[in-house]
């Protein structure tokens, strides 16, 4: 029996002998790897002492330094801004620049060197003036002594010639006193005749003053009549920029025929007109809707999406598209005064409208900001709209300062009005300018107690419903209750629910 068991014995002590093997090895491998990590921490520890010694010495030296050039400021060196003055190296520069002036170098040493080469030969120059002045002390003083003995032989001479110069003084004064009296008898002729053309030029002055009123009048009444007429005949001489080429209500998106070729950009906003209007660029009652350009299809071909329409008015592909911002290849310039608030929250979208501008490539000519105060230049024939936003009304300011900027802008107003009929720039308002852009005002959150207007995205809609919120879009077909025949009597209801308010059952 004892035979039988020896194989199961062997078989445990070669299986413990290797367990043992296996462990020792382990075990020393561990102990090999911690004596490594332990020497590294040593030499990580040496190498930390002798950083901080290093740093200990350094941060000793700059603080002498500093001493030695005056300077007890934190920072030693702005890497950002090496000019920067609230540090070691910059206010030295500063100084160097300062004081060194024109004979400023590179480096703080250099500067002194060139500074005292420059007194050295200050110094000498003055050496050597000191002692040319003092040769020309010498040499006055001769001259002196033989100008005192020139000035005595004049003397005699100077008496003789007095003599002589009082006898012709009066043959002189009796030929002044002779040339006075007709002189006195000219100038009672010349009075008299200023007298009367004093009378004649003060009433030619008065006649020009009366034509100067009735020509000012009427210039008043000129503009106010042709700002009437704009207004009734809306004459626009503004040309489309395109068309609509298609139309995919189901995605709100429409493609026009400008692309690569025209130079059109993505983010260009228009508007969009009748096929058959009187006009683009006449008044915002025209604009049936507004389009965004959202991806460059082709040389004459773009896809935009539809972010406003009349409902009533449906886009169609033959539609015209029309924008003040963008021309084929030449940015356009405006000039814009008052306030701008895009989207009726009373606050100021003077950024956004840069952004809108900037985006299609157009500039701003002149301006007056919400301070009061204009910046650019003059309008000129460049400038293609001045658009007037909100003018505030001098009677409304409830300070003096706040009155001061009002009438500010009510001056830079009627200047650039004077300035826009003077080169033909057409003046419209903010809100007829933002339609003919096609812009439309996003308002995305409401924040309670904001004490802001605020529209909903759609409107009140039928809790039925299972379109998305703010989807109004329309077939364009008339209801058949509409026919137009008035000799038949009109369609009544069936009852039934449109499929876009779900249910279709009867009310």
């Amino acid at each position: 029996m004892a035979d039988k068991q020896s194989p199961a014995v062997v078989g445990s002590l070669i299986f413990f002998v290797m367990l043992s093997i296996i462990l020792g090895v382990t075990t020393y491998m561990f102990h090999s790897g911690m004596s490594d990590e332990q020497a590294k921490t040593v030499k990580a520890e040496a190498s930390s002492r002798s950083s901080d010694t290093a740093y200990k010495k350094v941060d000793n030296d700059l603080t002498e330094l500093k001493k030695v050039v005056g300077l007890d400021l934190a920072e030693v060196v702005d890497p950002a801004n090496p000019n920067n003055p609230q540090t070691v190296t910059g206010k030295m520069r500063e100084e160097m620049r300062t004081l060194g002036g024109t004979l400023a170098q590179q480096t703080f040493l250099a500067t002194l060197q060139k500074l005292r080469q420059e007194l050295d030969t200050t110094t000498a120059d003055r050496d050597q003036i000191t002692a040319n002045l003092n040769k020309v002390q010498a040499d006055l003083l001769a001259l002196q002594r033989a100008y005192q003995d020139r000035s005595d032989q004049n003397d005699q001479k100077r008496l003789v010639a007095e003599t002589q110069l009082r006898n012709k003084i009066d043959e002189v004064a009796e030929t002044v006193n002779a040339k006075n009296n007709e002189i006195n008898r000219l100038r009672n002729d010349y009075n008299q005749i200023q007298v009367e053309m004093d009378s004649v030029k003060d009433q030619a002055a008065r006649d020009i003053a009366k034509r100067d009123t009735q020509l000012r009048n009427l210039n008043i009444i000129n503009r106010n009549l042709a700002d009437e007429v704009d207004k009734v005949t809306q004459v626009s001489f503004e040309t489309p920029d395109g068309k609509i080429a298609r139309v995919d209500n189901n995605t709100r998106l429409v493609w026009i025929d400008l692309g690569e070729t025209d130079l059109l950009k993505v983010r260009t906003t228009f508007s969009i007109y009748e096929k058959d209007n009187y006009g683009v660029g006449r008044g915002k009652e025209d604009v049936k809707g507004k389009i965004e350009v959202t991806r460059i299809v082709g040389p004459h071909l773009a896809e935009a999406r539809i972010i406003d329409e009349d409902i009533y008015r449906p886009i169609s592909p033959g539609d015209l598209i029309y924008t003040p911002l963008w021309s084929p290849g030449r940015p356009e310039t405006f000039a814009f005064i008052g306030g701008i608030d895009i989207d009726n929250d009373k606050r100021s979208d003077r950024d956004l409208l840069r952004e809108v501008l900037s985006s299609v490539g157009a500039t701003i000519a002149s301006e007056v900001d919400d301070t009061g105060e204009r910046q650019g230049g003059p309008i000129t024939e460049k400038v293609k709209f001045l658009v007037i936003g909100d003018i505030p009304d001098v009677a409304t300011a409830s300070a003096d300062d706040e009155r001061a900027r009002f009438e500010k802008i009510a001056e830079h107003l009627k200047d650039m009005r004077n300035e826009a009929r003077t080169y033909g720039v057409r003046i419209v308002s903010l809100s007829d300018f933002i339609a003919y852009v096609g812009y439309k005002p996003k308002r995305r959150l409401f924040t309670p107690g904001d004490n802001r207007p605020y529209t909903l995205k759609a409107g009140a809609a039928s809790g039925s419903t299972t379109d998305p919120i703010g989807e109004r879009s329309s077939s364009g077909n008339t209801s058949g209750a509409f026919s137009g025949n008035r000799r038949l009597p009109p369609k009544t209801s069936s009852g039934q629910t449109s499929g876009a308010f779900g249910g279709g059952g009867k009310p």
